[in-house]
């Protein structure tokens, strides 16, 4: 497991530093101009849910056993203390990331926002999140906190997977890749090289820490980063084009 937990340190790492990176790119340009809004909730959903439901599998008695009882052969669940510090940091990042298109908003283009269609994916987030959060303090459907636990997970991962795919919007919209900061691709393929060494080298699935990605999400990740690679390369001589927000 060492080296399953090396890539994964790996990983975390070269995660937290491409976010540390767009924080001070956004600094120092002081404007987000071709930066998704929604790219970013849900980058900032997907790691705090994801270090809530890493911490309460970690030090949650209740949790432990109630997984202990379901996988009895397996009974213990394994998280990587350092990812999950890790992650806590890229939280606090994502989140100082999203303060940034509100105190560089003038800098924003009419694409840019929360649109209606992230809106109704953190409301579903949010329904699904409390619709099984009453059930298992109504004891109905036999959920338990544990499940409730499994929840955050289920939209960790659902937010991680699919969190490109407004950036890949707004490119396409303004017909420019300069949102981003310079090394955000070159660092997001070397965490997915990373997290698919970890994935490689993990043989068992009740070996693998529960803050590790799956194969299907790391494969839409992936292909959304070589959309984004795509439009880099057809969009590189583009000039912006779309009209700041304060235009309209």
């Amino acid at each position: 497991m060492l080296i399953v937990d090396f890539f994964l340190i790996a990983f975390a790492l070269t995660e937290c530093t491409t976010y540390i990176r767009q924080l001070q790119h956004n600094k120092s340009k002081k404007s987000v101009y071709g930066s998704s809004f929604d790219f970013f909730l849900l980058n900032y959903i997907g790691f705090l849910t994801r270090t809530i439901y890493s911490l309460f599998h970690a030090v949650n008695v209740t949790c432990q056993l109630q997984y202990a009882r379901r996988f009895p052969v397996h009974p213990r669940i394994n998280v990587n203390m350092v990812v999950l510090a890790i992650d806590c940091v890229t939280s606090v990042v994502s989140f100082g990331i999203m303060l940034q298109f509100f105190h560089y908003r003038k800098t924003r283009n009419i694409y840019q926002g929360l649109s209606p269609f992230a809106a109704a994916v953190c409301a579903v987030f949010l329904l699904l999140f409390l619709y099984v959060l009453y059930c298992c303090v109504k004891s109905r459907l036999k959920i338990v906190f544990l499940d409730v636990i499994d929840t955050l997970w289920l939209i960790s991962t659902c937010a991680n997977t699919f969190k490109l795919i407004p950036q890949v919007w707004i490119n396409f919209l303004a017909r420019c890749t300069l949102g981003l900061d310079l090394w955000f691709l070159p660092l997001q393929l070397m965490a997915a090289t990373f997290m698919s060494c970890s994935v490689v080298n993990n043989l068992n699935w009740w070996e693998a820490p529960v803050n590790m990605n799956s194969w299907w999400s790391l494969y839409v990740y992936m292909g959304m980063l070589l959309l984004l690679s795509a439009q880099g390369y057809i969009y590189k001589s583009n000039k912006p084009t779309a009209i700041f927000y304060q235009e309209v």
